[in-house]
C-alpha cells in the first residue's frame, strides 16, 4: 500500500516549551506522548502513544479494570476524571489498582472530618471533647492497617489545635507517613495599623484598615484564603471590636481557630495533612494513540 508510512506506535515530536524527559508523559498538542529520551526545548525526540505504561495516578482513586483513563495536564497524572471534558480521555486502566491511602476513623464525621484529596488524605479535628476513647486507622498501599487509639496513641484535650497536633505526632511516627500541619498568615496593610508576628495578628489602627481595604490572607497546608475588610470582617468603632471581627471570620475557614484578646487574635490550625512517603500511586495504563 503506497500510503503507509509506519505502525505509528512512536513518532518523531518537537519538544515544546521546558523540553521533555524521558518516561514524563506529556501533553503535545491533543496527544499524550511518553518520551522515549530527554529533550531540551525544540529539539526532535521520538515518543510513544501507544502501548501499556505504568503511570503517576491520584493518590485518592482506585481503578477498576478496563476503566476509561483521562490525563491532567497540569498535575501530571492519570486519572478516571474528565474535569467535565476538561482532561483528555488517553485510554483504559490495563489492570485494577486500589488506593494508596486510607484513613477511616471510629468517630462522627461533626468531631473529625476525614477527606480525600489527590495529594493525600486531610483530617481536620472540629470537636475534641467528643473524641475520647476513639480510634484513626491508616492503611498505606494496601499493607496491614495501623490502629491509633485516643488516649494511647494520642490525646484528645485543651482544645482542637492541641488535639490535632498530638494526633499529628502519632500519624507522623508511623514509617511511610507524613503529617505536618502548617499555617501561614499575611496581610497587606502597613505593620502599624495591623501587625502580624508568627501566627498572632494585632489591630493597632482600625480606621486606617477602612481606608485601605485591608485583607488577611490565611494559608491552610498550602490553600489560602483572602479575608477582605468590608466583606468578611469590618474595621470598625474601636480596635478591639475589630480584632473581633476579623477573628470571627478567621474561625469561619475550615481548619482554624482563632482566639481574641482586647486587640490581638491568635490563630491555631486543627487540620492535618496526611501524605505517604512512598505511595503506590502508579497505575497500568493501555495509551490508545489517538489525538483528541
Amino acid at each position: 500500500m503506497e500510503t503507509y508510512l509506519a505502525p505509528g506506535q512512536v513518532i518523531e515530536f518537537t519538544a515544546p516549551s521546558g523540553g521533555v524527559v524521558s518516561g514524563v508523559a506529556k501533553l503535545i498538542g491533543s496527544i499524550v506522548v511518553i518520551p522515549a529520551v530527554t529533550a531540551a526545548e525544540a529539539a526532535k525526540f521520538e515518543g510513544v502513544v501507544k502501548g501499556v505504561f505504568s503511570l503517576p495516578k491520584p493518590d485518592n482513586e482506585a481503578w477498576t479494570e478496563a476503566v476509561k483513563i483521562f490525563f491532567d495536564a497540569s498535575a501530571g497524572l492519570f486519572t478516571t476524571d474528565s474535569d467535565t471534558g476538561a482532561n483528555p480521555l488517553v485510554g483504559v486502566a490495563a489492570a485494577a489498582v486500589g488506593l494508596s491511602l486510607v484513613i477511616t476513623s471510629t468517630a462522627a464525621g461533626g468531631d473529625l472530618s476525614i477527606t480525600s484529596s489527590i495529594t493525600g488524605v486531610k483530617l481536620v479535628v472540629l470537636n475534641q471533647a467528643n473524641l475520647a476513647g476513639e480510634t484513626v486507622t491508616i492503611t498505606l498501599n494496601g499493607g496491614t492497617p495501623t490502629v491509633l487509639t485516643e488516649g494511647v496513641d494520642w490525646t484528645a484535650a485543651v482544645g482542637d489545635a492541641a488535639t490535632a497536633a498530638s494526633l499529628a505526632a502519632a500519624i507522623h511516627a508511623l514509617p511511610g507517613l507524613s503529617s505536618v500541619p502548617v499555617l501561614t498568615l499575611a496581610t497587606n496593610a502597613l505593620a502599624a495599623d495591623l501587625l502580624i508576628a508568627g501566627l498572632t495578628i494585632q489591630v493597632l489602627d482600625f480606621a486606617q484598615l477602612g481606608t485601605d481595604n485591608a485583607t488577611v490572607t490565611v494559608t491552610v497546608n498550602g490553600v489560602a484564603t483572602v479575608l477582605t475588610e468590608g466583606v468578611e470582617w469590618t474595621a470598625a468603632v474601636s480596635d478591639d471590636a475589630t480584632a473581633t471581627s476579623l477573628a470571627s471570620a478567621i474561625n469561619a475557614v475550615t481548619g482554624l481557630d482563632a482566639a481574641e484578646v482586647t486587640d490581638t487574635i491568635t490563630v491555631v490550625i486543627t487540620e492535618l495533612p496526611v501524605v505517604a512517603d512512598s505511595p503506590s500511586n502508579l497505575g497500568r495504563v493501555r495509551l490508545d494513540g489517538v489525538a483528541r
